[in-house]
């Protein structure tokens, strides 16, 4: 949650997962600024219950953003949605604007 509440965009990938690398290009296309954050990188990491860290973020992601895989965008600190909604805001060109009214700073 403490990069939710940092960054007015957030979004949460897979190093290597292919509509992860397609939100982060809607993104930039978009010329907004945003913080990444792959979720993956925290698998060497153990829990104190011995599971993942990866593990336990994506499940608390997933469950509190009510998508089923990644990538995941927060915007204004509340989930906007996955991959389909990235997409389906970058085709209406309304991806910078809805960036852009929660405090994302966007470039020209």
């Amino acid at each position: 949650q403490g990069e939710v509440a940092r960054w007015p965009v957030v979004l949460f990938t897979e190093s290597t997962g292919s509509t992860s690398q397609a939100a982060v290009a809607a993104l930039r296309e978009a010329y907004v600024q945003f913080e990444t954050v792959e979720v993956d990188r925290f698998g060497h990491v153990m829990h104190s219950d011995g599971r993942a860290w990866s593990l336990l973020i994506a499940e608390h992601l997933m469950s509190s953003s009510g998508q089923p895989s990644f990538p995941i965008l927060y915007v204004g600190g509340q989930p906007l949605g996955g991959s389909n909604e990235i997409n389906e805001l970058a085709a209406k060109k309304e991806l910078r604007s809805c960036c852009s009214a929660a405090g994302a700073q966007i470039f020209e």
